[in-house]
């Protein structure tokens, strides 16, 4: 039993002491760091497995506001959350609180992860649409009555949106997953030792590295060696996290362009059922397509440890304060059905109709990273150009309909702005702040005043 006991003992202290080296007297500093190159040749073999780390870093940015349906936009939608979540609030007033909901999932039939499809789902307890309002004006309390019968259930917007990936498109690892794992192997093998090695010899320039280890007395080690330890073992720790984050930030920032189709459906006091498509496109400027550019052999199987010290200089060292500048473009078609309100009981009666109408909607975004690495900013226009009709009134059998105060007419275009700070709580949570104008009121729906501020919390749970 002692015997087993003493067998165990030294098999622990001979692992232990190959697992935690440690430079001696008759090495050079050379060696001295080679001795540490098998912590990562055990990252290297690591690899493989890390890189859900480089997407995850990826799913936890800060992407500001993702609902389709609300007019303060992101220039970054995120794919890559499996659920989130997100309610507004106006500060002043009793405006709508959109909640959003959503879910994003892999298309195995379509590419897996290289192919993704969002689906959101948007509730909010609606307004009156301008035109009963216009109708009612001197009955405020016909008015009341008719807003507090709707629920949040009677202004319902789902959307499905699919977000095609490659190589040079998409927030997925998943087309860079062989040009990552070579960077990431071949830098955990050998770049990170002798990048410490040039970082140790800059910082003690003209000290004669092999004379300093061999007069090296084991009982009291000096500080140059002290040091060339410590440097060699930070970059053994360092070395496998720094290039995930690295290779994060440049993956964050690609193009993307994804097609959405939308259904709104409300209750016809607050205006009519409105089909959408939309084509959107995004792109970042400082991203993995520019490295790929200046460094095309990096892109595959074949990238090495050069081509991992160059990714780590392109990413640059200010990580998520970088501003990461990112446009985004899209242009929607969106119809609306016919529309029939017909209601006995306020003062005056309300009888009216309105023809299909046709929207087109241009938006254009800016956003970027401000206020250090958890704020963002996003700042989008739209315009819309529609076709349609004016509400027309008519009278059912025994009933006059009343004169309008204010003649009804055809709205033919309309420009909304919105401005929003994002604040990231941490990587599940987010609260937006958002300064929206319009024009004027949507047709058949309202927006209240011109100027509106809303603040919110988004969540999301960022898939595994």
């Amino acid at each position: 039993m002692r015997k087993a006991l003493l067998v165990l003992m030294v098999a622990i202290g001979v692992r232990a002491y190959a697992a935690d080296p440690h430079c001696t007297a008759d090495e050079t500093l050379q060696q001295c760091f080679t001795k540490f190159k098998h912590r990562q040749e055990v990252a290297a073999a690591e690899a493989v497995t890390w890189t859900p780390k480089a997407q995850a870093n990826v799913a936890a940015k800060n992407t500001g506001v993702s609902s389709l349906a609300v007019p303060t936009q992101s220039t970054t939608k995120d794919f890559l959350s499996m659920l989130a979540g997100a309610l507004a609030v106006p500060m002043t007033g009793t405006g709508a609180r959109p909640l959003t909901l959503e879910t994003n999932f892999p298309v195995a039939m379509l590419g897996g992860d290289e192919q993704r499809i969002k689906l959101q789902t948007v509730l909010v307890r609606p307004e009156l649409s301008s035109e009963i309002k216009t109708r009612l004006a001197a009955n405020t309390a016909a008015m009341d009555t008719l807003k507090n019968s709707m629920s949040e259930l009677d202004d319902v917007t789902v959307s499905l949106s699919v977000d095609p990936s490659a190589q040079h498109l998409g927030r997925s690892i998943t087309p860079h997953t062989d040009a990552y794992r070579s960077m990431l192997a071949a830098w955990a093998a050998t770049g990170a030792v002798d990048t410490a090695l040039e970082t140790f010899s800059a910082s003690n320039a003209g000290a004669d590295r092999a004379v300093a280890m061999k007069s090296l007395n084991s009982a009291a080690p000096n500080d140059l060696v002290t040091d060339a330890e410590a440097t060699a073992r930070k970059a053994g720790a360092d070395s496998v996290p720094d290039f995930a984050d690295a290779f994060a930030r440049l993956l964050h920032n690609q193009p993307q362009i994804f097609g959405s189709v939308l259904y709104h459906s409300c209750k016809n006091l607050a205006g009519p059922k409105e089909r959408a498509a939309r084509l959107t496109y995004e792109k970042g400027f400082h991203n993995l397509n520019a490295f790929y550019a200046v460094h095309p052999n990096c892109s595959g199987k074949t990238a090495d440890t050069e081509c991992a010290k160059q990714l780590l200089a392109f990413a640059g060292d200010k990580k998520d304060e970088n501003p990461a500048d990112r446009m985004a473009f899209s242009i929607e078609y969106r119809g609306s059905s016919n529309l029939l309100v017909s209601l006995s009981d306020p003062d005056p009666i309300i009888n009216f109709k309105a023809s299909r109408a046709r929207t087109f909607v241009y938006s254009a975004g800016y956003g970027r990273n401000a206020i250090g690495k958890e704020g963002r900013i996003d700042v989008a226009v739209n315009y819309e150009d529609t076709t349609l009709s004016k509400a027309i009134d008519f009278a059912t059998p025994g009933h006059a309909v009343a004169p309008l105060t204010t003649p009804t007419k055809a709205v033919h275009d309309r420009f909304v702005a919105s401005a929003t700070y994002t604040y990231k709580i941490n990587n599940m949570m987010a609260m937006p702040l958002s300064l929206i104008y319009a024009n004027h009121a949507s047709y058949l729906g309202d927006v209240g005043r011109k100027l509106n501020a809303h603040f919110g919390i988004t969540m999301k749970l960022p898939s595994p």
